[in-house]
């Protein structure tokens, strides 16, 4: 990332991601988060031409924290971990008795 800028209602990020096929060359991906969503834009050839452009896809990903990438003092920054699995589910019970979708619902399936 080359540069991260919070103007008090979204988030702008100025991204350098090299390409995968021709040594030495640097693609600028601008990436915007606020309350409409993300939005991207990148110079590569791809992205000038409407067709998928990994360049926008990667820098992306590293903003959201889902890729390795380095910030702007050229530290590496790691992926965020995962939460961890949510227990299970706990179901009501009313007596005791794990309460049915026909106690909520006041319908009864009948199996045929």
């Amino acid at each position: 990332m080359h540069r991260s800028t919070f103007d008090g209602q979204s988030i702008r990020e100025v991204w350098a991601v090299g390409s995968r096929s021709v040594g030495g060359q640097m693609y600028t991906v601008d990436v915007c988060r606020d309350a409409a969503g993300v939005e991207s834009l990148c110079d590569c050839q791809a992205a000038l031409t409407d067709r998928i452009c990994w360049h926008r896809c990667a820098a992306r990903e590293a903003s959201a924290g889902r890729l390795p990438c380095h910030n702007p003092t050229g530290s590496r920054m790691h992926p965020q971990r995962r939460p961890a699995a949510p227990a299970p589910a706990v179901l009501p019970t009313i007596g005791g008795k794990p309460v049915t979708q026909a106690m909520l619902t006041g319908k009864v399936r009948r199996s045929a």
